[in-house]
């Protein structure tokens, strides 16, 4: 039951936002605070949830911001905002909160959330810039002068107090190597009792958080936190209100987080290795830390029996599956690719990955020992050990806990012979010819569940405050089978749609040309989007063609004149900061540019006006057959009686044409023209289904 106090509550803020910017209401925008209201304030739910399929230019924003802030305050909880791209965050961060905040008269708290990997470190820092100062012999890893000279640099502007530790706000890109050595992870991190908490930018940060109303986040680091339990990080599930914006991302972010490998040999040669550091480490370790390495060496010997005897028998069974064409393919990059059926393992295969897992466990209880010996040694004045060598000891087997951590929950996966549920196991090759070299093969097991559904229910639909899921693209012909199927919710979970606000058949057409054709004849279709090319080369105008594969950009690439690729700015060759930056300075002088971008350009790009009026979709963007995961969960849907095609593979293709064709009218005076090359949307049965969902452009050549 909503309150009539809050009811009015509710309107009078969206009334008073309305006056700040002179705005009027909008239709779609009072039927979210509406639909939210009543779901999240509903007393017969113990945790509501709404999803909302809110069309571009919907002000989908504020629509889901005033009822759920509102909401929250009413059950004392917080809201958590996860957005899929950065510029959404900065979005809401620097525009669209500080706006509602000035037309209100109380205050609206807001923070950024990140992980510790986004902040300094003060005990790794100089931990670090010890170890940059150690010969190369030593234990020790050794730098390279520009890594010492960007760690000094680190060291001294953070001390100095020119540099806050925060990441993203050093003055230029920092090596991807040095990250895990200048900040800590939830293994390494000593929490409040660190002796350099006072002065710890991640805690500093995080204090701040805890009293923010609003806390702006992504979707990866609400899953790393629900990973480990929730409320590390970010507030307990059970004190949050989540809004999910671009919500359709949700579950493929879910399966990637729970996706897991091993390489088998690499995996033995480090575990050797790890031996002898810890011969090394013996000599100089006390009584306790001793007494912790003599009962991991043995554990050791055990956990590599039964890992080599996996090694060979995987390659004893991929020699006897080598015809077995229907398994075997090429991964996305470019690696020999074998998926079991089903996900379904070899009873053997699965007896030996169970008998490493008992030595595993035992080794991972023993290096988490090992590491909390370090930084009691590293926190004290009085210990053993010198604290700048104990730091280094304990940073070297955390790292260790951490890589061992991942294969025992590889090795866990595999040593289940019955397979409950979708769930993918496959296997990687790695610089060997498939028939001639198998022998030679260092086997790359991986394992995913193929839905992510159950995960979500479990860590979160079931612990949550409240939720809210919104996007463009949720619905696949005005329904949601797919948006449950996907997200694990109940059947009870409401869903509404919001219609797009723009004028599409003014604003835009979609194009069919003639020389479309279909793609599976791949030089006919390489030439047809040569002979679009045609009519853009000096053309004042703003372009994204998406192509569907690197190669088939790479081909179209080299294929043009060099004058012709001095108007292109393409994927392959530069950062998305950097396109995108040089695109908008070419658009604003008038200059034609045009950017040569994979499926990942169809997401997350706003370049309205004039910056972008034209969208070649070169080929109806499916998901690959060989993806392992999607292949796995479309043998699933088979067994439970219906036709994958249908019921996985054109929805979601649908969504990801959907999002594809809304870079294209970001604002009410944008003008401009979808062109589809890939014939088979004309020619194809599901081809309406695929026309049928999207916005009503005027249709050119159909």
């Amino acid at each position: 039951m909503v309150s009539e106090r809050l009811k009015t509550d509710i309107r009078n803020t969206y009334q008073q936002f309305l006056d700040q910017i002179g705005g009027q209401a909008r239709r779609g925008q009072l039927d979210m605070l509406g639909w939210i209201t009543r779901q999240l304030m509903h007393t017969a739910i113990v945790q509501p949830k709404v999803v909302i399929e809110a069309g571009t230019g919907t002000g989908k924003t504020l629509g889901y911001l005033i009822p759920a802030l509102l909401c929250a305050r009413e059950k004392s909880k917080q809201v958590v905002v996860a957005t899929a791209t950065v510029s959404l965050q900065r979005q809401l961060l620097e525009k669209d909160i500080p706006l509602l905040a000035d037309s209100v008269d109380f205050p609206i708290t807001a923070k950024l959330a990140k992980g510790r990997r986004r902040y300094l470190c003060p005990i790794r820092i100089e931990h670090t810039r010890f170890e940059a100062g150690q010969p190369t012999e030593s234990l020790i890893r050794p730098l390279s002068d520009g890594q010492r000279a960007l760690i000094e640099g680190l060291h001294s502007q953070f001390h100095s107090g020119d540099f806050d530790g925060d990441l993203d706000n050093w003055e230029s890109a920092i090596d991807s190597e040095l990250i895990p050595l200048v900040t800590s992870d939830h293994g390494n991190c000593r929490g409040r009792r660190c002796e350099s908490i006072e002065d710890c930018p991640f805690y500093s940060a995080r204090d701040e958080m805890e009293d923010a109303e609003i806390i702006i986040t992504n979707h990866d680091l609400v899953l790393s936190d629900l990973a480990l339990g929730g409320g590390v990080v970010l507030p307990a599930p059970e004190d949050a209100v989540y809004i999910f914006d671009e919500a359709h991302q949700l579950a493929d972010k879910a399966i990637s987080h729970q996706t897991q490998q091993m390489q088998l040999g690499s995996t033995s040669d480090w575990l050797n290795t790890l031996a002898k550091r810890l011969k090394e480490s013996e000599k100089a370790a006390g009584n306790d830390a001793g007494a912790i390495i003599k009962r991991l060496e043995p554990n050791i010997n055990r956990l590599l029996a039964p890992l080599a005897s996996l090694q060979d028998s995987v390659i004893d069974w991929l020699g006897q599956c080598i015809h077995d064409n229907a398994r075997w393919s090429t991964s996305a990059s470019g690696l020999h690719q074998y998926r079991l059926p089903a996900g379904q393992l070899p009873p053997p295969l699965a007896d030996l990955a169970r008998t490493a897992l008992e030595p595993a466990k035992l080794m991972v209880a023993e290096l988490d020992n090992l590491v909390e010996y370090y930084k009691t040694d590293a926190e004290s004045n009085k210990g053993e050990l010198d604290s700048e060598y104990a730091r280094a000891q304990q940073s070297f087997y955390n790292d260790a806990k951490l890589r061992l951590e991942k294969g025992l929950a590889l090795l866990n996966a595999w040593s289940r012979s019955q397979v409950e549920g979708p769930e993918a196991r496959w296997i990687l090759l790695r610089g060997v010819e498939l028939r001639s070299q198998l022998d030679e093969a260092d086997p790359e097991l991986w394992f995913s569940p193929a839905s992510a559904a159950e995960g979500l229910d479990t860590q979160l639909w079931k612990r949550c405050a409240g939720a809210v899921l919104c996007s463009a693209t949720l619905a696949i012909g005005r329904r949601f089978d797919r948006c449950y199927d996907a997200l694990g919710l109940d059947a009870e979970t409401p869903c509404y749609i919001v219609q797009g606000a723009f004028n599409y058949p003014e604003q835009g057409q979609l194009l069919l040309p003639d020389y479309a054709c279909d793609p599976t004849d791949t030089d006919q279709h390489d030439q047809a989007i040569i002979e679009h090319l045609k009519t853009l080369w000096g053309r004042p105008i703003g372009a994204l063609i998406l192509f569907s594969s690197k190669a088939q950009l790479t081909r179209v690439y080299e294929a043009i004149t060099a004058k012709q690729a001095t108007q292109v700015l393409s994927q392959t060759a530069l950062s998305r900061g950097a396109i995108l930056g040089h695109h908008r300075l070419r658009r604003d002088q008038g200059e034609t540019s045009v950017i040569f971008g994979l499926q990942s350009y169809a997401e997350g790009i706003d370049l309205p006006g004039h910056l972008l009026e034209e969208v070649v979709i070169t080929r109806l963007p499916f998901l690959q057959p060989d993806d392992p995961i999607q292949a796995t969960y479309a043998e699933w849907i088979e067994q439970q009686g219906q036709r994958p095609f249908f019921a996985v593979t054109v929805p979601l293709a649908s969504i990801r044409l959907r999002q594809a064709v809304g870079r294209l009218i970001r604002s009410e005076d944008d003008q401009g023209q979808v062109v589809i090359l890939d014939r088979r949307i004309q020619t194809k049965g599901y081809g309406r289904t695929l026309l049928d969902d999207l916005p009503p452009f005027q249709r050119v050549g159909f």
